[in-house]
């Protein structure tokens, strides 16, 4: 109410209005700059993404009208002002390779948003195994698993690695010494693998089999198979042992035991070829043809521990097939004569073989099918005329007593020895082939005889053995055979007929009856079978037809310890060396060697070797050798 002049202030205040923004998601990121704000003053309100976030725009909350897609917005204040600044997740690829490709797949591959955990697993196809997961920049490895995560924070790749899978195709020998086997190995997923056999000497193949099944998978040497997993095959091979036999009588043994022992399922294939005659076992049972009757087997079945006289009509083989005989294998003797198979598949000495039958003084006598023999002779020693015992053949062997003798697997083989046949010139045996059930004659005292000189040996006045001086022994041994009954001729002696002997000079071409012919004591001058007989020639009679007055004396004394003196005559002068060599035939002093007058003379040794050294005590050799004669003494070195 006026009453008079009247002043007044009015008192004014600028608007202030609040600015307020939000962020969506709240984790997506922040806002700064909102606040009160006068009225017309400009607000600038910045929207900051998290990490891991993207700012997308501003909008009204209200209308949800965009107003900016800046991260920072301008805006006049004149009221009060609500904003929205929106953030969005980022998303990264996660991407993966398979190396090779054709070894496997990959999968949950894809777009992840930041701070998830990606899970990518690798599978591998058939006949592939994964590796690893490596960095395709760096190489590094991340991971051995097939499955991998990883939290995605970026953009990420992957390699997946895999590698065929290899196979082990293995396979083995059925008996391990059968055969061998080639190409086995290692091979990748569905390759083919060719595997091939290749039977051993003496083994023929069978077969392929499943080592796990045994079932028969293939009778090719070679066999093809695509490689999916492990596999192991067996190659199957069969022993074989082919006897050689040559016509007329032999002595055969088996190595091998056939499905069939049955001797005449053995026999067969000789018996259609028509050769077979007659086949004989110790006890004389038989597998022969009988007429009337027709083909008998009286033997019934074979066995390795047996030998057996066999009869062909011309040279042939007999093959067997079967398991073969493992050693050591032992062969029962009865007392006095067997006949014994030998079952190794290689060659033995025949020292080794029977080393313990003639150590305990058990062992008489060994003969083979061609009638050499093992035996000891009076005044000579044991004599080994089987240097070895010989697969497929088997032997006459006479013992003191029942016993047995045990055939195990040499460890010698390098050694084995196959004696020289000598050729006949002048004398020849009525019988042919081996011979039948034979006799040893052993000539002693054979001074009067040069080297190549034959004896022949007589009944009445059939051929039915002979032998040839060989100068570097001091006797003759000598094989002769009975009258075969199978043959319709006499070609062998007769049991109880008088020994004849007749010598052919070589240097002469001239023959001699020996009519004065002395027996050992202990030795029949008689033949008998399977026996044994020592002739000693009569001196005087050699000196009738020895040329000149060569002769290489007994030394003296003998056995010596100190000095041995050997004395010698030859018929003319001539060069003549007297040496002295060992058992093993090594030369250990030559004691003359030059031209010498025709007469009587003397050398000695004091059984040392070139240096002055004493040899050894043992048997020494002492040999005389002229352009017309060659003689060997024995020595014996005592301590």
């Amino acid at each position: 109410t006026v009453t008079s002049d009247i002043s007044l202030l009015a008192n004014f205040k600028i608007q202030s209005f609040n600015v307020s923004a939000a962020a969506i998601p709240e984790i997506g990121g922040s806002v700064a700059d909102t606040g009160n704000f006068n009225y017309g003053t400009t607000a600038t309100i910045t929207a900051t993404p998290n990490t891991g976030y993207d700012f997308v725009n501003w909008t009204d909350p209200v209308s949800l009208d965009t107003l900016s897609v800046s991260a920072s917005i301008d805006t006049t204040v004149t009221s009060d002002i609500s904003l929205v600044a929106n953030f969005k997740i980022q998303s990264f690829n996660v991407s993966a390779a398979a190396i090779p490709e054709i070894g496997g797949s990959v999968a949950d591959t894809g777009n992840f948003n930041y701070g998830t955990i990606a899970t990518i697993t690798a599978t591998p196809n058939t006949g592939y195994d994964f590796v690893n997961w490596t960095d395709p920049v760096s190489l590094d490895t991340l991971s051995v698993s097939a499955s991998i995560d990883t939290t995605v924070t970026s953009d990420i790749s992957l390699v997946a690695n895999f590698k065929i899978r290899s196979f082990n195709v293995s396979g083995s020998s059925s008996p391990s010494d059968g055969g061998t086997i080639a190409d086995t190995g290692t091979y990748n997923f569905g390759a083919i693998a060719t595997i091939s056999a290749s039977p051993s000497v003496n083994f023929e193949f069978i077969n392929w089999t499943d080592a796990l099944t045994g079932d028969t998978i293939s009778t090719n040497l070679s066999i093809d198979t695509t490689v999916f997993s492990n596999i192991s095959f067996i190659a199957n091979f069969i022993k074989l042992q082919t006897i050689d036999l040559i016509s007329g009588w032999n002595i055969m043994s088996f190595n091998v035991v056939p499905d069939n022992p049955d001797m005449f399922a053995i026999l067969t294939p000789v018996i259609d070829s028509g050769y077979l005659q007659k086949v004989q076992n110790e006890t004389g049972d038989a597998v022969e043809y009988v007429t009337g009757i027709g083909w008998i087997n009286n033997i019934g079945d074979m066995t390795p521990t047996e030998g057996y006289k066999i009869r062909v009509t011309d040279t042939t083989q007999l093959t067997v097939s079967g398991d073969a005989v493992s050693l050591p294998y032992n062969i029962p003797l009865k007392w006095k004569w067997n006949i014994m198979g030998f079952p190794d598949d290689e060659p033995q000495l025949s020292q080794d073989v029977l080393l313990d039958l003639a150590d305990t003084n058990i062992l008489t006598k060994v003969q083979d099918q061609t009638g050499s023999s093992v035996e000891y002779v009076d005044p000579i020693g044991w004599i080994y005329n089987i240097a070895s015992f010989l697969p497929g053949q088997g032997y006459k062997i006479y013992v003191k007593a029942d016993t047995s003798l045990t055939i195990s697997g040499s460890s010698n083989k390098s050694a084995i020895i196959y004696l020289k046949k000598t050729q006949s010139f002048h004398f020849s045996p009525a019988w042919k082939g081996n011979g039948y059930n034979h006799m040893n004659i052993y000539i002693l005292d054979t001074e009067g005889l040069d080297n190549g000189d034959e004896i022949g040996i007589f009944d009445n006045d059939l051929c039915v053995g002979m032998g040839i001086m060989d100068a570097g022994k001091d006797y003759i041994s000598i094989v002769v055979s009975l009258d075969d009954p199978v043959t319709k001729e006499k070609d062998g002696f007769s049991n109880g007929d008088d020994i004849k002997l007749r010598v052919w000079k070589k240097n002469q071409n001239k023959e001699y009856k020996i009519e004065n012919i002395k027996f050992s004591s202990k030795y029949s001058n008689k033949f008998y079978e399977s026996e044994t007989s020592v002739i000693q020639l009569n001196p005087e009679m050699n000196v009738a037809y020895s040329k000149g007055s060569w002769r290489l004396n007994d030394a003296y004394p003998n056995p010596f310890n100190e000095k041995v003196f050997i004395s010698y005559s030859i018929a003319e002068e001539t060069k003549v060396r007297i040496e002295v060599y060992n058992l093993t035939g090594e030369i250990i002093r030559v004691l003359t060697n030059g031209l010498q007058p025709k007469g009587n003379h003397i050398v000695s040794w004091d059984g040392t070797d070139p240096k002055g050294n004493r040899v050894a005590p043992g048997v020494y050799f002492y040999r005389m050798i002229a352009p017309d004669y060659s003689k060997v003494k024995k020595l014996l070195f005592v301590k």
